[in-house]
């Protein structure tokens, strides 16, 4: 006989995803439920009453990393709010409809669903919109910040055009970087007007996005990689600034994926 999973605690939920078939099912696991050597399934441990209980905001969120993170935070159970630019207002709207999630605007929604709000990140005023959105359409502060907005130039420091551009090289650190630390700060004070949960006290959690960059740049890459090393930098002095509040800061950095 092979060897059966051992025994889950009957409130886990396991999220099954297949290699196969994109699509993800979510599923009590018991003991026998199924072989590990006979499953070509991934298994990744959620929690889904932590997901129902989260209301998150989410930039860039309607294309690419972001839309695959808002689209998988709401089919879980989330609350998502998608700050966006107000041109991808409709790339918003075709990524919902595909996912077949509900779209709302209306006040105190209770459930799953997905909203919309036109926001630039080094725009002070939209984040705070943008929040107070979250807070009209679902009655609760953010307790989750995803950062996924972000922009690239390739450019060499010197090629044969010249040095590169002064404007540009900021522009890419002022949306990056300041993009990423302009929705932390704010999300973060939204963040602890919450009541602490649970025994470690947590209100909140802020997700940044650097890259693989932030190490390994590329020729070309010069204002990227110095933009998201920035955002690698930021992390772990803001994650020791917000612990005594309950906030929790972690920085992924990706590298070429599906959703780029």
């Amino acid at each position: 006989m092979s060897k059966a999973i051992p025994s889950i605690p009957w409130s886990t939920i396991y999220i099954i995803r297949s290699p196969i078939n994109p699509a993800i099912i979510v599923t009590n696991v018991g003991v026998n439920s199924f072989e590990r050597r006979r499953t070509n399934f991934f298994i990744v441990r959620a929690t889904m009453t932590v997901l129902s209980r989260t209301v998150a905001i989410v930039t860039g969120g309607s294309s690419g990393l972001g839309a695959a993170t808002a689209r998988y935070l709401a089919q879980n159970g989330a609350r998502v709010l998608v700050g966006d630019l107000g041109h991808q207002q409709e790339t918003f709207q075709r990524m919902a409809n595909e996912s077949g999630l509900p779209v709302v605007a209306t006040s105190s929604h209770q459930g799953p669903a997905l909203a919309f709000c036109e926001m630039d990140v080094t725009n002070s005023n939209q984040i705070e919109a943008a929040l107070d959105k979250v807070e009209d359409i679902y009655g609760e502060p953010v307790n989750a910040a995803i950062s996924c907005a972000g922009i690239a130039v390739a450019a060499k420091t010197l090629s044969k055009k010249g040095p590169h551009s002064y404007e540009d090289f900021m522009k890419v650190l002022t949306v990056n970087t300041g993009g990423t630390f302009n929705v932390a700060r704010l999300a973060a004070e939204r963040m602890s007007r919450r009541e602490p949960e649970g025994k470690d006290g947590l209100r909140g959690c802020i997700i940044n996005t650097a890259s693989i960059a932030a190490y390994e740049g590329q020729i070309g890459q010069v204002a990227y990689a110095a933009s998201k090393g920035g955002v690698v930098g930021m992390t772990l002095p803001m994650a020791r600034e917000l612990a005594p509040l309950g906030i929790r800061v972690m920085t992924i950095v990706s590298s070429l994926c599906a959703t780029c």
